[in-house]
């Protein structure tokens, strides 16, 4: 994962070292899927009662809270992860406090934003193809079952849980992501369409929504709304 991550593009390699690198992201892609797993498995079993700071929680701080080590001042400070957080040089920021370290840095956010005309949501070419189909939203890991061979898979972004919806999927469309993010890895390693950083497909489009994905031109245009 980490090699393949490290070095995103492989399509300029040669033929042997290509084949050495998508050899290593098979042999290792078992190992990084069931280490979140067992880390989220043994939340849900050992600290259900916890279940709500689940995805906000640090492994150092969960094990804290096993041996009972956390107050409860700082498993609210925890709590308060889940209205938004960012990382900033290696330390976490809740969102209320985000403007406040940016400006200590000289920095400023502004927010992207993207618009839908004409029945077209634009985004950015993570692999090029064209192709047409239905459109299945994902928002959580439990929806990834209703996807089927030839959907296009729309979602803010995928991670390593993804990857056998993705394999059903015919396109790939997301509303965040850089062309290094999992998504736009995954395409070009099995050669899929895939459109990222769209801001608004999981606004805009619905699950059955006919579309198509055009990642030549970075666009999907919406054949016929469910």
């Amino acid at each position: 994962m980490a090699v393949i991550t490290a070095t995103p593009d492989i399509s300029g390699l040669n033929n042997e070292i290509k084949e050495e690198f998508l050899k290593l992201r098979s042999e290792t892609q078992e190992y990084t899927d069931e280490a979140d797993k067992i880390f989220i498995n043994f939340f849900k079993k050992k600290l259900s009662k916890y279940k709500e700071i689940l995805y906000v929680i640090s492994p150092k701080e969960l094990f804290k809270l096993k041996e009972r080590n956390l107050t409860s001042i700082e498993i609210n400070k925890i709590k308060e992860r889940c209205k938004g957080y960012a990382l900033i040089n290696n330390k976490l920021v809740l969102e209320k406090d985000l403007n406040k370290n940016l400006e200590k840095n000289n920095q400023i956010l502004i927010e992207t934003k993207r618009e839908s005309t004409n029945n077209i949501i634009n985004g950015s070419c993570a692999f090029p193809g064209k192709i047409k189909g239905k459109v299945k939203i994902v928002f959580e890991l439990d929806q990834l079952k209703k996807v089927n061979k030839g959907d296009i898979l729309v979602t803010p972004m995928t991670t390593p849980d993804y990857l056998l919806a993705m394999k059903k999927a015919s396109a790939f469309v997301t509303d965040e992501g850089g062309i290094t993010c999992h998504a736009a890895i995954v395409a070009r390693e099995i050669g899929k369409p895939c459109i990222i950083g769209t801001k608004i497909a999981t606004k805009i489009l619905k699950d059955n929504d006919k579309v198509e994905v055009d990642a030549d031109k970075g666009t999907i245009k919406i054949l016929k709304k469910n």
